[in-house]
C-alpha cells in the first residue's frame, strides 16, 4: 500500500474520548460511586471481540456466555 493510500487517524477524537473516559472514573472516585462503564462491562465487551476473533478465525458461530 502507498503511503498516500493509508488512512490517516483522528488523533484528537481518540485522545478526547480518553480524556473524557479517564476523568468520568475520576469523578466516580471523588463521589464514591460506581462508573458509568464498569469493570463488567469492559470484560463484557473483550469477550465479545475475542468471540468475534475467534468465529472468524474458525468460521463458525461461537456461543457467548451469558
Amino acid at each position: 500500500m502507498k503511503p498516500s493510500a493509508i488512512p490517516r487517524l483522528n488523533v484528537s477524537c481518540r485522545l478526547e474520548a480518553y480524556s473524557a473516559m479517564m476523568q468520568e472514573y475520576i469523578d466516580a472516585i471523588l463521589e464514591d460511586r460506581e462508573p458509568s462503564v464498569t469493570g463488567k462491562d469492559g470484560r463484557a465487551a473483550v469477550e465479545l471481540c475475542l468471540a468475534g476473533l475467534q468465529s472468524a478465525r474458525e468460521e463458525i458461530p461461537v456461543q457467548l456466555r451469558s
